[in-house]
């Protein structure tokens, strides 16, 4: 059967594992394609996923059985760096419109430009992301307590984004003119504005006069009922 807008995560040890385990709490299809799968890991993917390829997710092959021509998104969670470069690498040739997510254990500027040039989107460290937040964790303990709940679906609170459309009603305005908090109960906590430069178009806390130009992107904590508010609102067409 031909599986579409599909994950694929490429890997399934403990990071791979989470990964699917939170993929499927927001409700995504899945895909896993991982080497030396037991029969317990087959029996329950099996019963929870759209789809399970036992292999090497280096190989072409596996990546086209995973259907990888009509997938959205390909998260290549491989411990090893290299072979997230060369499923990464692969991945664009098969699907040049697929989104690209890598991981890196060994993260460093360098090896984000490689992934960057193969065409990843986005590179995740889980051992910075771990450290930052053991660290805050042992100093700062309520702020990683948060932390770790809003990075997790488990707990309810969760971090959302939402894109303007062009003809939507929120499209031009201001936030203080929106007053996205009262009206939903969701708290905004950044605005990407188009554009390649994150320094100038990523706004973190971002002013009240920020205008949500079509395009941009919304990115909200709150509970799922406020962000589902949220997305109500700036999907909401003219």
């Amino acid at each position: 059967m031909k599986v579409s807008d599909h994950v694929i995560v490429c890997g399934y040890d403990g990071v791979g594992k989470n990964t699917v385990e939170e993929l499927l709490m927001i409700g995504k299809k899945v895909m896993v394609v991982a080497p030396e799968l037991t029969a317990e890991d087959m029996e329950y993917l099996s019963e929870h996923l759209v789809g399970v390829v036992a292999g090497d997710p280096t190989e072409e092959t596996c990546l086209k059985r995973a259907f990888i021509d009509s997938a959205d998104t390909i998260i290549a969670a491989l411990p090893q760096v290299g072979n997230n470069v060369f499923i990464a690498l692969t991945a664009r040739d098969l699907n040049p419109d697929i989104r690209i997510i890598a991981r890196s254990d060994q993260y460093s500027e360098s090896t984000k430009r490689k992934f960057i040039r193969t065409g990843a989107e986005r590179v995740v460290s889980p051992y910075v992301i771990g450290g930052y937040i053991l660290a805050r964790a042992a100093t700062r303990p309520y702020s990683a307590e948060f932390l770790n709940d809003a990075l997790t679906s488990t707990y309810g609170i969760e971090i959302n984004e939402v894109q303007v459309p062009e003809d939507g009603t929120v499209a031009g305005k201001k936030l203080d003119e929106l007053d996205i908090k009262g009206r939903t109960g969701a708290l905004v906590v950044a605005v990407k504005l188009p554009g390649d430069d994150m320094d100038k178009t990523f706004l973190k806390n971002p002013p009240p006069d920020t205008k949500l130009v079509p395009g941009s992107w919304v990115v909200a904590i709150g509970w799922p009922k406020e962000l589902k508010l949220l997305k109500r609102l700036i999907d909401a067409l003219e």
